[in-house]
């Protein structure tokens, strides 16, 4: 009688592999859910149904009694998803569901789900929003959840940047982040844009044509051919067409937008702290925050002057995010009390820096060339933000003021690269030892700042500025472009690898167990 052990077929061994990656596939999938609230899931799904459920061992079928968003078929949606309470708890289990589908969702950071809903509920309510918003205005409940500020301001976001040609562009959220951030607010109407991408360091979009053509469109157009492809994974493709259409969302339900603008901006009470000199953090603050965000998603100029009000406060909770929003708004009437703010302020960085960093940022979106003199002033203080506007802004002054009253602390990270600019822009050729390297030294350069010394005294005199920001650096690229080519196709590989190691993993057992049975069978039949 023979007592060797009988191996386990390949198909057991098959199916636990499988089971196992299943479980843990799972438990991440779960687990990640927490990272989302229902105001992303609401913004970044492709539909979204409520209805009833069966659930089985194997799967959950939804029946549809309402469509939110999205495609109205099918009628019944099957999924192997089950449902979840979403942090809601409840004494018994609803009868209703909330599925939330996206395409091209993630597997270890889905935005996908089947969740319980409780008729009447907040997060009904909340999903129901899609419909009709008007409860999260005159509901109490949601008078301080920053979430239905969050979905407000997602709603009635005047910003709709769509493309035809393909679905790809459509889901790079960052491309469209950007592209909304160059887009002014005084812009109202419907642009149609036919691009194509143009190959390179780093890849830029260029418009061929547009309509209409007006010079505001053709500020809108210079702002977005800026635009790089900074997806590795998923490129754009080579030509596409593009529409921008900004006309306000008057509208959603019986919902007003001077209603939602009016309840957002009664949400703009700071908490101020008159004992601190940092930034804080308090949980009472967060709809005052979520409430500027979507004011400024919203694009409500008329909340500027509380903006103003607000930014200029010293000791401020949460104090950089008005500048942000004076940032996107780019509203004359910040002018003023930003450059008041930036001279009282800089001579006392980095302490407060976020005033004086935030005052300047707010003048270099200006692009006004008065801010020029103030800009220059905060150069020797070392306010950084300070420094990246003179790149466009600055003049033959400007040169002067770097090279002779910035500091020699973080020369190279600040200074150097302003300096190669203004070089760039003007009628003379930048030498090879100006090119900014691709990383820089933040401690002290005497020696970076002493040829820059000895360059300004023998050309001080010839040196004039000839042409824009932006007609300098078209076709440049710098010399190091092959070597970052190489690590991105690297960075793509290694990302492809980690991404997708557990198929190789499996490849590769799967192999060696073929190899092991197909040994042990060659040797009983030996």
């Amino acid at each position: 009688m023979s007592t060797h052990r009988r191996a386990p077929s390949i198909r057991s061994q098959l199916v636990c592999i499988a089971l196992a990656w299943l479980a843990a596939l799972g438990t991440a999938r779960a687990l990640s859910l927490i990272a989302w609230t229902d105001a992303d899931r609401i913004e970044k799904a492709d539909r979204i149904v409520i209805g009833t459920v069966e659930v089985s061992e194997d799967q959950s079928i939804v029946t549809v009694e309402r469509v939110l968003k999205g495609d109205a078929e099918p009628l019944k949606v099957r999924t192997r998803s089950k449902p979840r309470s979403g942090g809601a708890r409840y004494e018994a289990i609803p009868t209703k569901v909330v599925w939330v589908e996206r395409k091209d969702d993630h597997s270890m950071n889905p935005i996908s789900g089947l969740f319980y809903v409780e008729e009447g509920s907040p997060r009904w309510l909340l999903y129901h929003a899609l419909i009709d918003p008007a409860p999260l205005v005159t509901n109490e409940t949601f008078d301080s959840d920053p979430v239905a500020a969050q979905l407000l301001g997602y709603l009635f976001d005047p910003v709709r940047i769509t493309s035809p040609d393909t679905s790809v562009f459509e889901k790079k959220e960052h491309m469209t982040r950007q592209l909304r951030e160059r887009i002014p607010w005084s812009f109202e109407g419907v642009l149609d844009l036919d691009c194509r991408l143009r190959k390179g360091y780093s890849d830029r979009i260029e418009v061929g044509s547009m309509s209409p053509d007006g010079e505001t469109e053709r500020g809108i157009r210079d702002e977005i051919e800026w635009l790089g492809s900074y997806d590795k994974q998923v490129r754009l493709p080579d030509r596409f067409a593009l529409r921008i259409d900004t006309r306000k969302v008057e509208s959603v339900g019986s919902l007003s937008h001077a209603d939602v603008a009016g309840f957002l901006h009664r949400h703009l009470d700071f908490i101020e702290d008159e004992g601190s000199t940092e930034p804080g953090r308090r949980r009472d603050d967060l709809m005052t925050v979520a409430s500027l965000n979507a004011l400024q998603r919203i694009r409500h100029a008329d909340s500027v002057p509380r903006v103003i009000e607000i930014a200029t406060r010293v000791n401020l909770n949460y104090s950089r995010m008005p500048f942000g929003f004076l940032e996107a708004a780019k509203d004359p009437r910040s002018f003023e009390p930003m450059c008041r703010l930036l001279e009282r302020y800089a001579p006392e960085y980095p302490e407060r820096y976020w005033l004086s960093d935030g005052a300047a940022a707010v003048l270099g979106q200006l692009a006004d060339p008065a801010a020029l003199p103030h800009l220059e002033e905060a150069v020797p203080y070392g306010v950084e933000r300070a420094f990246y506007p003179l790149s466009s802004m600055g003049d033959e002054g400007t040169v002067d003021v770097l090279v002779n009253d910035a500091s020699s602390d973080g020369f190279e990270a600040r200074a150097h690269g302003v300096l190669f600019w203004l070089v760039k822009r003007s009628n003379l050729e930048p030498e090879p030892w100006m090119e900014p390297k691709r990383t820089v030294r933040s401690e002290q350069n005497p020696e970076l700042q002493a040829r820059w010394k000895e360059w300004w005294r023998a050309n001080k005199e010839r040196m004039k500025i000839v042409r824009s920001f932006r007609e300098a650096s078209i076709g440049w690229e710098p010399s190091w472009q092959a070597e970052v080519i190489r690590e991105r196709r690297l960075d793509s590989f290694n990302r492809h690898l980690r991404t997708h190691w557990w198929r190789y993993a499996v490849g590769i057992l799967l192999t060696g167990l073929a190899a092991r049975q197909w040994k042990r069978r060659r040797k009983a039949r030996g």
